[in-house]
């Protein structure tokens, strides 16, 4: 038997699986869940503003 985890990274989340596999046999997902990040909390400051731009790179030329 071998054991797999499976990974999928979001822009805002992480989801992950733990999956059993054997020769033979159907694979069975032995747990699973997901991880979602808040954006406002990287912020270090309260009073910081987050920006709404989805490119504030290009929005400072």
């Amino acid at each position: 038997m071998k054991r797999v985890l499976g990974l999928d990274w979001g822009s805002n989340s992480i989801g992950w699986t733990l999956v059993d596999e054997s020769e033979g046999e159907d694979s069975k997902i032995v747990k699973l869940g997901v991880q979602v990040i808040q954006y406002d909390t990287f912020s270090e400051q309260e009073d910081e503003e987050v920006s709404e731009s989805k490119n504030p790179v290009k929005d400072k030329r």
